[in-house]
């Protein structure tokens, strides 16, 4: 049982869907799509002064919780014009990019044909747009449209493609986890089946990255899956009944702002792993050491006298008449989510905004 399925299991009777949470595949990168009319041209929200040779820089999922600290982490480092295609320039509401140029591009990846002039002309591409619906959503998006992106490219031009999927879709030695397709939700095989499909793509430099637990959002940024759960989790009638529990079991986790220093680092310079998925995690940690410290950091004294075994498990889903899929099913029967090697800040030199799980608590919006 991992640290997610303990606090999931006691946070059932404030609505907060369990399934839900882990159809969406426990990774926390948020777009939606609509159609926009292709009459409607691409807005410059920002100007820095304009360099002949910036990199120009096309993102997707720009208004993400990722996303968004890419685009201010670029921002910083300046020298870019980026080409931030939105659903809602709402999404785009106090972002921080004085340090480049700036482009909204209305549009969505169902429709990412009509951008084929712009992505011809672009050095670098990050597609961080995932589609988390349906089937057919999840299919047409992470899929269909991710492969269509690509293959508009033109890689004679385009230096680097940044590509995020899921380490959901990973085993412990960062090789593809045969049960995503056969288990998986439809987001997590689509983007299994993308990755199988990247394989092949001859053409390009690209930069395969995978992120674990990713926690982050606030301050007018939208927060993270996990980081929602984790922030009713945290209440005082949960962490009163969290001390008690003890629980078996390992997992990595990264924080948002981290994962994006991690990637505007690697715009400049690229990793030398080929199309093998790099896993963006910190180190892990024990399920019973995350109770501790969460426990001790809101002041109680930690108990950890009830073990939480499959049988309990068992007994408060029946109690709950919670309904579980086959990915539920075999995510409650992992007790380890981990992998042989998991890629933080401080492993490129950089320094971290969340060296530590007490960071992470404390950065959670009241």
């Amino acid at each position: 049982m991992t640290f997610w399925v303990t606090i999931t299991l006691f946070l059932h009777t404030t609505h907060l869907n369990y399934l839900k949470f882990f159809e969406r595949g426990c990774w926390g990168i948020t777009f939606f799509q609509k159609s926009f009319p292709p009459q409607k041209k691409n807005k410059v929200l920002q100007l820095a002064q304009h360099k002949e040779d910036a990199l120009r820089i096309f993102i997707t999922g720009a208004t993400g919780c990722l996303g968004r600290h890419v685009v201010e982490r670029l921002a910083a480092k300046g020298g870019c014009e980026l080409f931030l295609l939105v659903r809602s320039p709402a999404g785009l509401a106090g972002i921080s990019a004085a340090g480049c140029i700036v482009h909204e591009v209305p549009g969505d990846m169902e429709h990412i044909r009509r951008h084929a002039d712009l992505l011809k002309s672009v050095h670098c591409v990050i597609h961080a747009a995932a589609a988390w619906g349906g089937e057919r959503q999840a299919y047409e998006v992470n899929l269909d449209a991710t492969l269509k992106l690509y293959s508009l490219l033109n890689f004679a031009q385009c230096r680097q493609v940044i590509h995020l999927s899921t380490a959901s879709a990973l085993d412990f030695n960062r090789k593809p986890l045969p049960q995503a397709l056969e288990f998986g939700t439809p987001y997590i095989r689509s983007k299994a089946l993308c990755l199988q499909r990247l394989a092949e793509i001859e053409d390009g430099n690209f930069t395969v990255l995978c992120p674990t637990v990713l926690l982050g959002g606030g301050d007018g940024i939208p927060l993270s899956h996990p980081t929602k759960l984790l922030r009713k989790a945290t209440t005082a009638k949960f962490v009163e009944a969290m001390r008690f529990l003890k629980a078996d079991g390992t997992l990595h986790w990264i924080g948002a702002a981290d994962a994006a220093s991690l990637i505007a680092h690697w715009v400049c310079t690229p990793p030398d792993a080929g199309k093998n998925p790099i896993v963006l995690g910190n180190r892990a940690y024990s399920v019973d050491e995350l109770i501790r410290r969460t426990v001790i950091f809101y002041g109680k004294k930690p108990r950890q006298h009830i073990p939480l075994t499959g049988r309990l498990a068992e007994s408060m889903i029946r109690l709950f008449k919670i309904k579980l899929s086959p990915w539920d099913r075999y995510c409650m029967g992992q007790r380890h989510f981990t992998f042989d090697k998991a890629t933080g800040p401080e492993d490129e030199g950089l320094a971290s905004q969340f060296p530590d799980w007490e960071s992470v608590l404390k950065s959670l919006p009241g």
